[in-house]
């Protein structure tokens, strides 16, 4: 999706207790997170139990994970981060305990039962509207998730170089312009990261012209001399 940050690699090697990994990569060095990218990358993580449910019409535990980070995500949209339009720009809750005592963190009610069914409504709303279009985006390029999958169990990982030719071949139209927008970003970063390092070495190899020589040689007397 437009916001939501880029596809590295994905594997179906089973790795501990996940049965595949999916690695992504911001588009930039994000500090700040905007309502766009936190709702383009919930949709991305409900793609588990969106393709799930497209390809096979039943529910598994295998998207656990994917629901809880996506259910994470929009807690944090509405309780700190002010990003719920019913529930406007506010601070809801307050954390206490301290990770160095070997405590977790947990979050005080500060709020009426009320604001609670409002919270959870909105948190709802939010998971379930990511998932709706999870679904409606893979419904729409159906070709490419069963390309994608026929290649990732061939060669059971794939890179980004495998990912563009998927999406080039097998995306329709608004998703090929949405990946092609993506890769300039990775090329505009890389140049940048490109020029940085030049520039650094440009300088490191100007400070090695401009040391002074070794005043030990300088200073030395031959035999001859004395």
């Amino acid at each position: 999706t437009k916001y939501s940050e880029i596809v590295h690699k994905v594997t179906i090697i089973p790795r501990g207790r996940a049965l595949g990994i999916t690695w992504r990569l911001p588009q930039d060095n994000m500090h700040t997170k905007s309502k766009e990218q936190f709702l383009d990358c919930m949709a991305m993580t409900m793609g588990g139990r969106a393709a799930e449910m497209l390809i096979y019409g039943n529910l598994t535990t295998g998207a656990s994970g994917d629901i809880e980070a996506a259910t994470d995500d929009a807690r944090n949209m509405v309780t700190m981060y002010g990003m719920s339009d019913k529930l406007g720009p506010v601070r809801l809750g307050k954390q206490e305990g301290s990770v160095f005592l070997g405590k977790e963190l947990t979050s005080a009610k500060n709020y009426s039962e009320h604001t609670a069914q409002l919270i959870d409504n909105e948190i709802q709303d939010l998971v379930t509207s990511s998932y709706e279009r999870a679904l409606d985006i893979l419904k729409s390029n159906k070709a490419l998730l069963e390309a994608m999958t026929e290649m990732l169990i061939e060669k059971e990982t794939i890179d980004m170089q495998d990912i563009d030719y998927l999406i080039e071949t097998y995306a329709d139209e608004e998703w090929k312009a949405v990946a092609a927008s993506n890769v300039n970003l990775i090329k505009l970063k890389k140049e940048k990261e490109d020029e940085k390092a030049n520039a650094e070495a440009a300088k490191n190899t100007l400070f090695e012209d401009k040391k002074p020589e070794d005043s030990s040689e300088s200073g030395e007397i031959s035999q001859d001399d004395k």
